[in-house]
């Protein structure tokens, strides 16, 4: 579970860094009256959101309209859909209230699972076959950007929790290893949604010269990423039926990392 809960948190944390990444560096020549829209329903959300409205509808309203602005300042339009969801009240007040991000979040599950990330998977990560050479995949883009999934996040994501473990006081998740904790960060090499994005700004057009050789960079380092990430953690972690823990083991979970809940 502490390795499922790590998992999820490095991949949520990771593309909110890559977003900042985006808004700090490719943004084009910005337009201080529009910014200044965009921080003025900014203002507005942050009035709304702590006056308590649990309305949806005020905050898609300003959300457009901050898309809007945002998309006209010259910083890429990703940050808008972010800065929104900062500001939709998770906790709303009333007794018997539903959380208004809660429900949200699960109406929008369906659509993006089966809408959204196909359409952008069809859009954005097709690999033409015709006079695909070899050369196309040991290009130095494509060796970069898969070396830098496979090899880069690997390193940096385990020697990051190693260096916190060893002087922070961090401590693994209950039950974990070194090994298995290697086969997550692994795993962390993964990348797609925000890697497409990325490698689209920082090569523009579809038919830029670097575009096959970007994809094809981002499909070898996830999939290898997956693939040995999986064998280590299929050889490390215990079958699943061993892995229910014992009544003395639930209650002295072990070590975890500060402010990881354990499951109810």
């Amino acid at each position: 579970v502490g390795l499922r809960v790590f998992l999820l948190a490095v991949a949520t944390f990771d593309d909110l860094g890559a977003i900042v990444i985006i808004a700090m560096f490719y943004a084009g020549n910005l337009a201080p009256i529009w910014l200044g829209c965009a921080a003025a329903i900014l203002l507005g959300l942050l009035v709304l959101n702590r006056s308590g409205v649990a309305r949806l509808a005020p905050y898609v309203l300003l959300g457009v309209v901050l898309w809007v602005a945002v998309l006209n300042s010259g910083i890429h339009a990703t940050i808008a859909g972010v800065a929104l969801s900062a500001f939709i009240p998770l906790h709303t007040s009333g007794r018997g209230s539903r959380s208004l991000l809660r429900r949200l979040e699960r109406d929008l599950r369906m659509p993006v699972i089966v809408v959204i990330l196909p359409l952008f998977a069809f859009a954005n990560s097709g690999v033409l076959l015709e006079n695909l050479a070899l050369g196309a995949f040991v290009a130095p883009v494509a060796q970069g950007i898969a070396t830098g999934l496979l090899f880069g996040k690997t390193i940096g994501i385990f020697l990051s929790v190693w260096l916190m473990v060893r002087f922070a006081g961090a401590r693994l998740p209950a039950g974990a290893t070194w090994d298995a904790m290697f086969g997550v960060a692994l795993l962390c090499g993964i990348g797609f949604t925000m890697s497409l994005l990325m490698a689209h700004l920082a090569f523009p057009g579809a038919e830029s010269a670097y575009a096959l050789e970007t994809r094809l960079g981002i499909l070898l380092g996830s999939l290898a990423s997956a693939l040995i990430g999986y064998a280590i953690l299929r050889w490390v972690l215990p079958p699943q039926d061993d892995r229910q823990p014992s009544r003395a083991a639930a209650a002295n979970p072990g070590p975890r990392f500060r402010g990881f809940p354990h499951e109810p």
